[in-house]
This record gives structure tokens, sequence and C-alpha cells, in this order.
């Protein structure tokens, strides 16, 4: 198991793309995906300029969400502030004992795959490019979002963020995999 598992780790660093078959979810569900290999920072910092030029041409695009939500246009302009305030951090920032704390957390073996440093639990991940379920899992109940959450989920969706589809998935718990090298 080692062995091979160490096989497809070498294949992966070569790889643009892989295709998982047969996820299985803690919950049951089992689905099939296709994920693309992704520079994680270089990501980021496209998703802040993304954000930080939402409000480029004026402030139509916070003005509709304002709308959308019966709040006044300042109260949307202030959790932008905050939003992009908090992704400059995020990148450029003094990381902070969380950040440090999760950087120690897992080895990172090379492109798309890590191990947990105390569990030995292997991940692959990426930008899910697609997804097809199998088996569904149960019905998830509607989350109960405050206003403040819904307004900031509504300022991401104006940014069409390139880490949207970002996804994790335990190497034991995947059925088959193709790795796709072009």
């Amino acid at each position: 198991m080692v062995k091979n598992l160490l096989n497809i780790l070498e294949q992966l660093n070569s790889a643009k793309q892989i295709e998982v078959k047969g996820y299985t979810k803690a919950n049951g569900e089992v689905t099939n995906y296709k994920i693309r290999f992704i520079d994680y920072g270089e990501l980021r910092k496209k998703d802040h300029e993304l954000l930080a030029c939402v409000i480029d041409t004026g402030t139509e695009p916070l003005q509709k969400i304002a709308d959308k939500f019966n709040v006044e246009l300042k109260v949307v302009q202030d959790l932008y502030d905050i939003m992009v305030s908090n992704s400059w951090e995020n990148l450029y920032g003094e990381k902070n004992k969380q950040a440090i704390a999760q950087s120690s957390i897992y080895t990172h073996w090379g492109k798309g795959s890590k191990m947990h440093n105390d569990t030995g639990e292997v991940y692959l991940w990426g930008i899910c490019e697609g997804r097809e379920v199998i088996t569904p899992g149960p019905i998830k109940k509607p989350t109960k979002s405050r206003v403040n959450t819904l307004i900031k989920n509504a300022i991401h969706a104006t940014c069409d963020y390139n880490l949207k589809g970002y996804i994790n998935l335990k190497f034991d718990s995947i059925e088959s995999l193709n790795i796709i090298i072009f």
C-alpha cells in the first residue's frame, strides 16, 4: 500500500489534473470528481485582486447587494472594506499564531498532496472542475446565516473567485484514481 501510494504521489507531481472515482464522504455520498491542481498562493493573490477590483467601476455592484438585502449602502461598503483588508492581511501581513500552527499540521509532498502529521492521513487537493454524484447522501438542512454573512457571500459571488471550487479529499476514501498528465 505504501509503495503504491508513493508511486501515485510521484506521478501527481507531473500531472495537471486527476479524476477521482467513487469518493465516499462521511455522510455516505459517493461522488466522482475531476480535480485540477493549482498554485494555492498564486490563486489567493488573484482572488484578492478580484475582490479589490469590485468597486473599480463604481459602487453599483455594492448598491445592488444593498438593495437585495434591504440595507444601506454604507453597511455593504463597510463589510466590503473589512473583506479587502482581511484578504490583504492574510496574504501579506504578519502571520498570526493560528496560521503558524496550521502550517505545521501538514507536510506537503508536492503538487496536490499533503499528509496530516498527527494522523498520517493523506489528502489530495485542488479545484473541482467537475462533480458527478453516484449515490446521494442525506438531504442537508438549510443553513441559517446572518445578514452580514449573506452580504459577504453576495460580494464573493460578484468576484467569480478562482478558489471557490477548492476541494480536499482524503486518500483512503477514494475507490480509484486516474492521473492525467499533459
